[in-house]
């Protein structure tokens, strides 16, 4: 490393003294010098610069450079055993050093680092942090080696987390993000059977049927390539329950236990409102017991006032009439 001119080879030259000559400029300049790099810094808050480390007759130093203009931002497979490197520190961006390819140890570049990481960060359970340092490659460098994988394992965690967590809603839009990525991801398809199992299950307790329903019709959209055991069970689970419904409100029908009859019925079309049987058996039940169904704004109390500003009076009236 050197001002105008690199450090050159010759006879006698010492590498240790090297760093020592690089620690003494740093003082005098201002720049990055660092045995270590700062574990607690947020990478993003900074701008984009490398580290280079160099080697053990160095003392393993690091040092900090703005990017290097690498063809692409590729680091090359092997480092370069003789010349030199060009390189500014990013406290003395105008002045061009050189830095020996002989006393680089390694490199790091600003999206590497990036990388690493929202790797860490994602095995770290800190999604929302790790969700920022992909989205920054994702616009700055797409193409970055490993990047993709990250970004599916980062995914895939993350819906396990939810999913561990209850919020299953937030877990089956994860993993569609993680089959939009790579729908031949190994267990993916395990993944959304678990999630979604999971999830038509409390609907179905809860009696959210069109729920459950709206999920079965949107799970082959979103997976069209997967084959979801769970989609057909619980199509047929759904049949059988409203089929038993319906048996019970035939039963009611005959026995001419009416309103059971339309309290199975109503059960029946909660489930599976498109149910030819239960549109025939609600029509037999009309001719027997026709109702006739009124909505209002103002309930009936129990009492029947003559009062003009009582409109549920005024209309019962009018229904006793007729």
């Amino acid at each position: 490393v050197g001002g105008g001119a690199h450090h050159t080879e010759c006879d006698g030259y010492d590498p240790g003294s090297f760093i020592r000559w690089l620690g003494w400029i740093s003082v005098a300049i201002g720049l990055t010098l660092l045995s270590e790099p700062g574990a607690a810094e947020n990478l993003l808050d900074r701008e984009p610069f490398d580290r280079i480390q160099l080697d053990a007759a160095n003392g393993g130093a690091v040092l900090e450079v703005l990017p290097i203009l690498f063809p692409n931002r590729r680091l090359p497979e092997i480092l370069p055993a003789s010349g030199t490197l060009e390189v500014r520190f990013i406290r003395a961006p105008t002045r061009l050093y050189k830095v020996r390819w002989a006393n680089i140890a390694q490199i790091q570049l600003y999206e590497q680092m990036i990388l690493a990481e929202g790797i860490r960060l994602t095995a770290a359970g800190e999604f929302d942090d790790a969700y920022w340092h992909f989205a920054y490659l994702k616009k700055h460098q797409s193409t970055l080696p490993g990047l993709d994988d990250a970004i599916g394992d980062f995914l895939y965690r993350n819906a396990s987390a939810a999913f561990k967590a209850g919020r299953h809603d937030d877990a089956i839009s994860i993993i569609t993000a993680l089959y939009e990525q790579n729908p031949d991801r190994t267990g993916i398809e395990r993944a959304v059977s678990r999630i979604a199992e999971k999830r038509l299950e409390t609907q179905f307790q809860q009696g959210d049927f069109a729920a459950a329903r709206s999920m079965l019709q949107s799970l082959p959209e979103r997976f069209p390539t997967l084959t979801l055991a769970a989609v057909r069970e619980w199509n047929n689970r759904l049949d059988d329950s409203a089929g038993k419904f319906l048996a019970e409100a035939a039963a009611h029908l005959d026995a001419k236990r009416y309103d059971d009859a339309r309290a199975a019925i109503s059960a029946a079309v909660a489930i599976r409102p498109e149910s030819a049987a239960a549109q025939r058996l609600a029509r037999q039940l009309f001719r027997a017991r026709p109702q006739v169904v009124v909505a209002v704004a103002t309930p009936y109390d129990g009492s029947l006032s003559q009062r003009l500003d009582d409109a549920a009076s005024r209309r019962l009236r009018r229904l006793l009439q007729t």
